[in-house]
């Protein structure tokens, strides 16, 4: 694990270090895709509960715990979840050491170093792996009003076991919907299809990421 700053990364990613010089050589400060969280928070009107889905190391979560009430952390990688309670020491945040998807079953991550961003789940694994996965529909909440989804494709399998979920709470939501060619499962749409099925409705894009709302 190594800081820069501010931040802490494991030793073997570089990519997220890289986008912060990146942002400060611009004359910006040392954040990490910032336009479509402050685009997305602009459109929650009750700012009590948030999931980050995918945390990694805390980069969205830092600035979701300054924003909402709690915020809840889904990150299965250990070395991921480390950095995270580093870069995020607020009592507002809670993490959960899990993955999240269509069925309850045991999985394991593969890890891409250099961009630990495009870690994703080794659909080989299913039923076999170390780190257990639950169905969001599965796990107690009594608010949600804000979820942030980056986990490399994985976001349709996430959304077909959290259907009640999002139909109860009807939560704005953040998708990434960019296609990396490093990784396993490409989703081509079919999240973004499936909660336009459910009635919600494109608020904005910022690059890479939709922003949702019903």
């Amino acid at each position: 694990m190594y800081q820069k700053h501010g931040f802490w990364f494991p030793d073997y990613d570089t990519h997220f270090a890289e986008m912060l010089d990146k942002n400060i050589a611009k004359g910006n400060q040392p954040v990490y895709q910032e336009p479509v969280r402050k685009k997305s928070f602009g459109f929650v009107a009750n700012k009590g509960v948030a999931l980050d889905i995918g945390a990694n190391v805390g980069l969205w979560a830092l600035d979701m715990c300054k924003t909402f009430r709690r915020v809840i952390a889904y990150e299965p990688v250990a070395d991921f979840r480390e950095c995270l309670q580093k870069n995020v020491p607020y009592f507002n945040l809670h993490i959960e050491s899990c993955a999240l998807g269509k069925e309850s079953t045991m999985i394991d991550m593969i890890i891409t170093e250099e961009n630990t961003g495009h870690s994703h789940v080794n659909p080989d694994t299913k039923g076999s792996g170390q780190i257990p996965m639950h169905r969001l529909d599965d796990l107690e909440h009594d608010e949600i009003d804000y979820i942030k989804i980056d986990c490399e494709g994985y976001e349709h399998n996430i959304l077909q076991g959290a259907e009640r979920t999002i139909k109860q709470f009807r939560p704005i939501i953040v998708i990434e919907q960019k296609f990396h060619k490093d990784v396993g499962i490409v989703d081509e749409g079919q999240a973004y299809d499936l909660l336009v099925s459910w009635g919600a409705r494109e608020l904005a894009r910022v690059r890479n990421d939709v922003i949702l709302g019903f």
